[in-house]
């Protein structure tokens, strides 16, 4: 009769807490949903294990992007700009400006004369004396 009562008593234990697990979780919720709603997200993302992510417009600022899908993806289709003309003759190419830098570039400075070597031992001149 005592391993009955036990037995009733333990699950009647087992019922009450499954109910006030329920009851944290749903209360866990809604101050999630709260608390996105106060910070101007989507509360149907808060609902998570994590917060929901932010789409910034850089890794490197925490300022949301406010551009739309297709205005962010024409950011990335651009048109290329056209090939570089290339002279198919035989020359190397050169980028365009090239000739007007080097033509203005100044003449290179005459070489200087080479510095005299100082005589490694100075005294044994004066001792052959």
């Amino acid at each position: 009769m005592k391993l009955e009562t036990e037995k009733y008593d333990m699950e009647q234990k087992e019922q009450r807490q499954a109910y006030d697990l329920k009851e944290l979780a749903e209360r866990e919720k809604q101050v999630k949903k709260q608390r996105a709603l106060k910070k101007g997200l989507d509360p149907t993302e808060a609902e998570g294990k994590h917060p929901p992510k932010i789409a910034t417009s850089s890794k490197f600022d925490r300022r949301v992007d406010l551009r739309s899908y297709d205005e962010r993806r024409q950011l990335y289709r651009k048109p290329l700009p056209p090939p570089p003309e290339v002279n198919r003759v035989g020359k190397i190419w050169q980028p365009p400006g090239y000739e007007e830098l080097e033509s203005a570039a100044p003449a290179a400075a005459p070489a200087a004369a080479p510095a005299p070597v100082p005589d490694p031992y100075p005294y044994e001149e004066v001792a052959a004396e």
